[in-house]
């Protein structure tokens, strides 16, 4: 709503590869939660690995400052975050027009972190469930 206020054209923007990125992000971020949820489980606290993952991304994957104002040691940590391929893509589909072959390593790097976050996030989850069923605490929190 404000892009078009202050008079952002979205004429050009891919709109589908748009969709591409928005999809690996929610598989991501989606790994992401299951994680946190099976650490829940299993220790029945809070759960620091969000609120360190979420912090750490918002900060250094260029949500608030593009990452290229950090120092090269931050900008490192930035490359290991899927929200700094996330945003970068949204913004390269939607306000560069890029196509999907430009955006090749963004979807690249989003389909990678995708592979390896959903199978570990699902087996993490099987064994906090199997863990909490044999202690008989899965609704204890």
């Amino acid at each position: 709503m404000i892009g078009v206020l202050l008079g952002v054209s979205l004429l050009g923007a891919n709109t589908l590869e748009a969709l591409i990125i928005l999809g690996l992000t929610i598989v991501c971020f989606s790994s992401i939660g299951i994680l946190s949820a099976s650490f829940i489980m299993i220790f029945k606290r809070g759960d620091p690995i969000n609120m360190l993952f979420m912090s750490t991304s918002e900060l250094f994957g260029g949500v608030f400052f593009p990452i290229t104002v950090l120092p090269a040691w931050l900008q490192t940590v930035s490359h290991l975050l899927p929200m700094t391929y996330s945003l970068n893509g949204m913004r390269h589909a939607l306000l560069q027009g890029y196509t999907l072959r430009e955006l090749a390593p963004e979807v690249g790097t989003l389909v990678l972190f995708s592979a390896i976050l959903l199978p570990a996030s699902l087996l993490a989850f099987r064994y906090a469930v199997r863990k909490a069923k044999m202690e008989g605490t899965l609704v204890h929190y």
